[in-house]
């Protein structure tokens, strides 16, 4: 099968698409990367505010107007599927192309089926429900009620090539660590425990009175695996509220910390629960209150903290994997609009 995937793709980016993009090769199909996340300079110098200007006025004017990143990315769009002339397109949402272009697009270019995936969080949004006609098929990592037309479908799978062990013993020397960016829903949580030994990796959080524990605006790649293996408790705290549906809260540090063999505190969700059973009660939190107490305690015994570790990496090793989570988002196609 030929699959273009369109996601983000960069350096700067979680690695779902990649992740996806590697196991569908290993299964045989023959996968193009649409990276959608580039903005054009004439976006950053000059398009962003005409477009912020004239959103008030005419929403989605972005998609028109020339130089814009969303006008580049559907011009882009076009040629690339003009050249690789794939017969699946998953567009991973996250970015959105103007309205009607896909599915012209599909109909130009005889692609058989085109399949939209919610991904950027699990809230009921009008602007998602507004997608589902754009693709002949539509999944989401939130819950809807199945005359919707939206296919409950979670993006968490195991990892094992990018995220592991280390080849070699580490010093566990970061205590308490958290990688993402600062927002308001996150704030309470990391104010708890302000006066532990903490580290931070993401934007925003300097400006907002954690200068003290702020290490680095961003971290990916080798970075970011050579900073967990170095740390005791890795926290998880979603960006986005819980109470949406199954896998609310829910995102990829849930097993991608733990397959590298580093402990996982993590906010409480059903994902969480499902995934590591017996041991949630120890390794999850609901509230800024609970998130200190349990990593104090954590951090007090270094032995049952690598006993946790150690369970978690075996349950977050028994996931489906990305090769799993491809034949399910194929799945969403019936078999006779299959090539």
């Amino acid at each position: 099968m030929r699959l273009l995937i369109s996601y983000f793709f960069g350096p700067d980016a979680i690695p779902l698409g990649r992740s996806l993009a590697e196991a569908a090769r290993a299964l045989g199909h023959e996968v193009d990367c649409f990276d959608s996340q580039p903005e054009p300079w004439t976006h950053q110098y000059l398009a962003k505010h005409l477009v912020r200007i004239g959103r008030s006025v005419v929403p989605g004017c972005e998609h028109w107007l020339p130089g814009s990143s969303a006008w580049v990315r559907n011009r882009r769009l076009t040629a690339r599927v003009a050249a690789f002339r794939p017969e699946v397109i998953l567009v991973l949402l996250g970015n959105s192309f103007r309205p009607g272009l896909v599915r012209s697009l599909a109909q130009r270019h005889g692609v058989k089926a085109t399949i939209g995936w919610w991904v950027k969080d699990t809230a009921c949004q009008v602007r998602e429900r507004s997608l589902v006609n754009e693709f002949t098929h539509f999944a989401s990592i939130g819950t809807w009620r199945t005359e919707s037309g939206i296919a409950h479908l979670s993006a968490i799978a195991a990892d094992t090539v990018r995220f592991r062990p280390a080849s070699r013993p580490q010093a566990r020397d970061l205590p308490l660590v958290f990688v993402g960016g600062w927002n308001r829903r996150r704030d309470p949580f990391f104010r708890a425990i302000a006066d532990l030994p903490l580290h931070l990796y993401g934007p925003h959080w300097t400006k907002q009175g954690f200068a003290d524990h702020h290490m680095a605006e961003a971290l990916w790649g080798d970075d970011l695996l050579d900073t967990l293996h170095r740390t005791q408790v890795a926290i998880n705290v979603s960006s986005f509220d819980q109470g949406h549906g199954a896998g609310a809260g829910a995102n990829h540090r849930l097993l991608d910390v733990a397959l590298c063999g580093t402990l996982l505190l993590s906010e409480w969700s059903p994902e969480v629960e499902r995934i590591y059973g017996d041991l949630t009660s120890e390794i999850s939190f609901r509230t800024p209150a609970e998130l200190r107490h349990r990593a104090t305690a954590l951090l007090a015994d270094p032995v049952r903290c690598a006993a946790l570790a150690l369970a978690m990496q075996h349950r977050a090793a028994a996931q489906p994997n990305y090769r799993d989570l491809v034949q399910r988002v194929l799945a969403l196609v019936p078999p006779a609009a299959k090539p």
